[in-house]
């Protein structure tokens, strides 16, 4: 399993770390907050619903 840090992944998709440390790491993303889990990163994906 491969760990990604927060700031290397921020500066690629050109996002700006509003909360939490640059230093942190994750190994998986997710985008339904219902099903996220310890050490996975949450996106918020902006839509009409």
């Amino acid at each position: 399993m491969v760990n990604l840090r927060l700031s290397e992944t921020a500066e690629k998709i050109g996002g700006k770390i509003l909360q939490g440390s640059p230093s942190l790491s994750f190994h998986k993303f997710n985008i339904d907050s219902r099903l996220t889990e310890p050490g996975e990163l949450f996106f918020a994906l902006v839509s009409e619903r």
